[in-house]
């Protein structure tokens, strides 16, 4: 990537970016010790927020590009091509790997038709083959109706304003409705029967196009949230943690319901301060949150299937001393980061570069989307 491109992204957004896969990667990296370390088992914390993470920004990107191209005049049918063009690629590259290596390899259940639809987990449970892969679905739904809504709220309303904000109220409104109705009526597990169900999780995306819609309506108020929001973001995020650890949460009602609100609303503090944050003088720093922020939609689709790998073609990984268990972590580690860092370079941004073809992207008059930090995978 050229120094000018390296300039027009938001520190603040990459190393919430980065933050979020590093957490994805340390909850799973914990199938390595926890055999001899149990209590890395709390581990699993890091996975939920990583993903939480990764909704919220996802959100807030999404929803400042949307709020521009509305307001350039681009078609619902430019978003979504820059959209695909972006997201599915990796994923039907990475799908078809891990079903290749199912039937192979690793000898486990492959996924069925629905996977490639984004329909695995769409109202119901998330099956066990490429588990990594319902955040993306959650995602991709949100890409196809958040643009409807808006769009088509636009034009009765005839003012995007407030179009956005019911868009907003009205999927937080839902998605909260239908974990309410299911768990007086049905009883779920928080994790495979809440957390990773398609509808039901919407609304934590709504938090960041919330963040979104703030930062371009109302930029003063905005500005000045900064350091509140992450005083209150800070207080947010220890009760998040104190209740993670303190809950049944296969068993309270309010894991299962408002807990997912609660962690949603402390990362969205975090972002008037993460969104301003335009650089790092720390050039080592900067130069590897940056490499980690790019890559995470890779190393995210990757990470898990070599790991299986590594526990499939190293039998005795649980029973390795801790010298042993730091050299299998630091090869899986480094093997993923490889395996990312390529498939970036060599299909994902090639893939990503097509969308530019102009019979593609007919409506933008304007030219190219900016493109600061448009890389949310999210």
């Amino acid at each position: 990537m050229s120094n000018d491109a390296h300039m027009k992204r938001i520190f603040g957004l990459d190393l919430m970016r980065a933050l979020a896969i590093l957490f994805v990667i340390l909850a799973h990296m914990r199938t390595f010790w926890v055999n001899q370390f149990p209590g890395l088992r709390n581990f699993s914390i890091f996975g939920y927020w990583g993903v939480e993470l990764f909704f919220v920004l996802s959100g807030f990107l999404i929803g400042g590009i949307l709020i521009r191209c509305h307001e350039k005049g681009d078609s619902i049918r430019d978003f979504w091509i820059r959209r695909w063009f972006r997201t599915l690629p990796n994923y039907y590259l990475f799908l078809s790997i891990n079903m290749l290596l199912a039937a192979t390899l690793l000898q486990r259940p492959a996924g069925n038709w629905t996977y490639w639809l984004f329909g695995q987990n769409l109202f119901y449970k998330m099956p066990s083959f490429f588990p990594e892969s319902w955040s993306l679905t959650v995602e991709e739904w949100f890409y196809l109706l958040t643009p409807l809504l808006i769009y088509s709220l636009s034009r009765v309303l005839r003012s995007l304003k407030k179009a956005v904000i019911i868009t907003i109220l009205s999927i937080m409104v839902s998605s909260l409705a239908l974990r309410i109705g299911l768990v007086l009526t049905a009883d779920p597990m928080w994790d495979i029967g809440i957390r990773k169900i398609t509808l039901l999780r919407l609304d934590s995306l709504m938090f960041g196009i919330l963040g979104a819609w703030l930062s371009h309506y109302y930029k003063p108020l905005w500005n000045q949230l900064r350091t509140k929001g992450v005083n209150l973001g800070l207080v947010l995020t220890f009760l998040s943690i104190l209740l993670y650890f303190l809950m049944d949460k296969n068993v309270s009602f309010f894991s299962r319901t408002l807990y997912f609100n609660l962690t949603s609303l402390a990362f969205f503090c975090f972002l008037p301060m993460l969104s301003s944050w335009q650089t790092n003088q720390n050039k080592i720093i900067s130069a590897f949150i940056t490499r980690i922020s790019i890559w995470s939609y890779s190393l995210y689709l990757c990470h898990y299937i070599i790991m299986l790998l590594f526990l499939k073609y190293s039998p005795d990984a649980m029973q390795l001393s801790i010298t042993g268990k730091i050299c299998l972590s630091l090869s899986w580690l480094a093997t993923s980061l490889l395996v990312s860092m390529l498939t970036y370079h060599y299909f994902e941004k090639p893939m990503t570069s097509l969308r530019d073809r102009p019979k593609l992207i007919q409506n933008n008059k304007h030219g190219n989307y900016p493109q600061s930090n448009i890389r949310a995978r999210q």
